[in-house]
């Protein structure tokens, strides 16, 4: 089965042809072992070398053994093929990246999209660890025949058609021991089999789910918080700091967190750039907009800084980096948890290859 991988690699295809200027000079060394969060308008062109810009930065900063995790707005299935290709393995979508030496891991714990042949990588991933169990001999009929049916509709199946694969798993997974390559195929197996596999239907629900499931995949082994280097990079109506059940409080303000009243910003700032609603379609509108989600009076005193500061010295397609000032808009609030901005100036659509 092919399977063709757009837009969300480019998050690894770089071809920085933006103006880029940096007026930031961060230390993240303070940040290490807690969690930024980033806003974000979907597939404005500079998106990307905002987050090569503080993955490079940070990567800099490293001590041995450190690492980077960047959790993205991506089903978990699509986010282990991202993987997949950064650590050289391209036999799937040919192009050359700059992350493959990047001490970086993407995650994506968002619902798995049911989308057509050439974006389905909930099946891929599947298929792959098929191929394991049937190695190891844990292969069941029943996983195989979800399998075969999903892969010729090229669907995504309902869920009571997984419970008992789920079910049998969960308890398959108790003979082997924490660490062994049967128990992570299996926990791996779980977690993809688990996922939403459709949007919920409302941001607080998805929010919420997304946290757990982060929550889970730390539990679990899947990615490890601790000592490390954590960024979210989430669409702005998850990560607006006004919205307490948005991902961003949950994560700084629930007893359970594991970043609780350590969770920090990166604001992004977009003045006149073209965004789409979804990584997977084209459909362009001019927006200007900040953090807040919806919040156009609140958003205006941050866009309106940037465009009056910078009016007639940036060019169109331009990133600007800079770091939080005492004399920036931010509601008093959040003023000591952001950490600097990216502002996308007059930014054009980042078109699916």
């Amino acid at each position: 089965m092919k399977h063709l991988l757009l837009t969300p690699l480019l998050l690894l295809s770089m071809n920085l042809s933006a103006q880029i200027i940096d007026s930031s000079q961060i230390d993240f060394r303070p940040y290490k072992g807690k969690l930024i969060v980033i806003n974000e308008s979907h597939n404005v062109k500079t998106n990307n070398e905002a987050y090569y810009d503080i993955i490079t930065k940070i990567s800099k900063q490293l001590d041995k053994g450190d690492s980077i995790n960047f959790i993205v707005e991506y089903p978990y299935s699509l986010s282990v093929e991202i993987n997949r290709v950064k650590e050289n393995d391209t036999s799937t979508v040919p192009h050359q990246f700059n992350y493959t030496n990047l001490p970086v891991r993407f995650i994506g714990v968002d619902f798995e999209r049911p989308y057509k042949k050439e974006y389905n990588t909930y099946l891929l991933l599947l298929s792959r660890l098929i191929a394991t169990l049937k190695e190891k001999q844990l292969l069941t009929k029943d996983l195989q025949e979800y399998y075969d049916l999903a892969e010729k509709r090229y669907v995504i199946l309902k869920d009571n058609s997984r419970k008992p694969i789920i079910t049998h798993y969960k308890k398959e997974r108790e003979k082997f021991g924490v660490g062994s390559a049967e128990h992570q195929t299996i926990t791996q197996l779980l977690f993809l089999l688990t996922a939403d596999h459709n949007q919920l239907p409302n941001v607080k629900k998805r929010d919420s789910r997304n946290y757990r499931r982060l929550l889970e995949a730390d539990k679990n082994g899947m990615i490890s918080f601790k000592g490390n280097y954590n960024i979210l990079v989430h669409g702005t109506c998850h990560t607006d700091p006004t919205k307490k059940k948005g991902i961003y409080n949950h994560f700084l303000a629930r007893k359970d967190s594991p970043f609780r009243n350590n969770t920090y910003m990166t604001g992004q700032a977009y003045i006149d750039c073209v965004s789409a609603g979804d990584y997977f379609r084209d459909t362009a509108r001019t927006i200007t907009g900040s953090i807040f989600c919806g919040g156009e009076e609140k958003s205006l005193l941050i866009t309106d800084y940037f465009r009056n500061r910078y009016k007639g010295v940036l060019q169109p397609g331009t990133l600007l980096m800079t770091r939080s000032a005492n004399n920036m808009p931010e509601w008093e609030v959040y003023k000591g948890r952001f950490i600097g901005w990216h502002v996308h100036w007059k930014a054009p659509l980042e078109k699916n290859p």
